[in-house]
């Protein structure tokens, strides 16, 4: 609110100099909205130490990383000498915060192997369980008529879906697409494009869970989307497709470590499941995916954890 915002610039009037000065100084060499940025991680910084000192927390507890918020988070934590837990979920971006966490939960051995080599500094690593989600892949010869999804990032790039979906709607044998959005979907027009197509194969999803999505599906593509590693785990061949959002290609690494297939904007649906059929896929897949541990095991141990950390800040005070 603004009376919060004003009342933080009072408490930190003499700081404010600094802050402008900052500012002018990152606006001469990068782009406006990176200066505010980091500003915005000042704000967010003075104000999460303002909370933390009020009152009595033993444990900082959070699931993102690298944004302003969750980097100024982590400092006023640390600033105010309380342990850090990191919950996440997806694949961490590169680059990486160094941050320092008492324990994090992590995605998967590939994404704990980013966090060390960005600098992240973690006391206790355990990684999310996905032995109940595990489905061996679906491999031999596609049924006559396949049922395809089409998993997005937040940031689309429409041109690319739409490109996708109609060389997809030539193939006869495609008889369902079903579209799932991202829960941040930034392209306000999505549902009026899928309404707009007199073709009844092609829908959106009807906000079942990924699970359930999956389950119907033979095919899944997607971009720069740790939805991928879920759909290969749950047992459903699936294909990375360059340009289909705005970020780096293949910026999660899955095709340069033979994790999953990468696709043309005009699909080889055959080749797809030919290229699982690699011997050592799944040893792979286990660098991605914790298929050997259940989450609720995983969970266990997590909570144990986060005892023993608030245990050992008690006794220090």
């Amino acid at each position: 609110s603004l009376s919060a915002a004003l009342t933080l610039s009072i408490k930190n009037l003499k700081s404010i100099p600094r802050v402008f000065k900052i500012a002018r100084r990152l606006h001469r060499r990068y782009q406006p909205f990176k200066a505010m940025r980091v500003v915005e991680l000042l704000g967010y910084y003075a104000r999460y130490v303002d909370l933390f000192r009020q009152g009595d927390f033993s444990l900082a507890l959070t699931s993102n990383h690298s944004n302003p918020h969750g980097i100024a988070f982590n400092f006023a934590a640390q600033r105010c000498g309380i342990p850090v837990v990191l919950i996440s979920h997806g694949m961490p971006v590169r680059p990486v915060a160094r941050l320092k966490y008492a324990l994090a939960v992590v995605h998967c051995d590939a994404a704990s192997r980013t966090y060390a080599d960005e600098g992240c500094q973690i006391e206790r690593v355990l990684t999310h369980g996905r032995k109940r989600d595990y489905v061996s892949l679906r491999t031999g010869s596609l049924p006559p008529q396949i049922r395809v999804g089409i998993f997005l990032c937040k940031d689309v790039n429409e041109v690319r879906l739409q490109m996708l979906v109609e060389n997809l709607l030539l193939n006869d044998r495609v008889v369902r697409i079903l579209i799932r959005p991202h829960p941040k979907n930034l392209w306000r027009s999505m549902d009026e494009w899928i309404a707009s197509h007199a073709d009844e194969r092609l829908a959106g999803s009807c906000g079942s869970t990924l699970r359930d999505d999956l389950r119907e599906l033979h095919l899944v593509f997607g971009g720069n989307s740790s939805v991928l590693i879920e759909a290969v785990t749950a047992g459903v061949p699936s294909a990375y497709v360059d340009g289909l959002d705005h970020g780096p290609a293949d910026i999660h690494g899955f095709v340069a470590a033979g994790l999953v297939y990468r696709s043309s904007i005009d699909p080889g649906l055959d080749e797809m499941v030919s290229f699982y059929e690699r011997p050592d896929w799944s040893q792979t897949l286990r660098k991605f995916a914790n298929i050997d541990e259940d989450e609720e095991s995983v969970m266990t141990n997590a909570v144990k954890a986060i005892a023993d950390i608030r245990n050992a800040l008690v006794a220090r005070r």
